[in-house]
């Protein structure tokens, strides 16, 4: 099962992502048939090939946005334990360690709470 709970993608990000691709992708196929109706290519009016090229050029942003995003794991574990291996999604703490870790040496108790 892919999701966050097995340290997946987000399955929403990506209905979303596939949404809005296939969404460009029938229009572009609607303006491929459209650009077909021309017995000519200079006939084919200058915003059909315009919004063409800028529909092709946010397809392949998306795809690239996609494989990117899925190239990258959650952190998220659900009710799943942590343990050493997960280390490498907690980083930049080391200040706020050193904090707590001053505190402990001048008494025995230091609450740590989210502001």
């Amino acid at each position: 099962m892919i999701g966050p709970e097995r340290g997946g993608p987000l399955p929403d990000t990506f209905a979303s992502l596939d949404k809005q691709i296939s969404e460009i992708e029938e229009s572009l196929r609607l303006i491929s048939e459209r650009k077909a109706e021309f017995p000519e290519q200079q006939l084919i009016p200058l915003d059909l090939i315009e919004n063409e090229r800028r529909l092709k050029q946010q397809l392949t942003d998306l795809v690239a946005f996609r494989a990117r995003r899925r190239a990258i794991p959650c952190p998220y574990r659900g009710l799943e334990f942590f343990d050493v291996q997960h280390a490498a999604n907690y980083f930049g703490r080391e200040v706020m360690i050193q904090a707590v870790l001053e505190k402990l040496s001048q008494t025995n108790f230091v609450a740590v709470v989210r502001r």
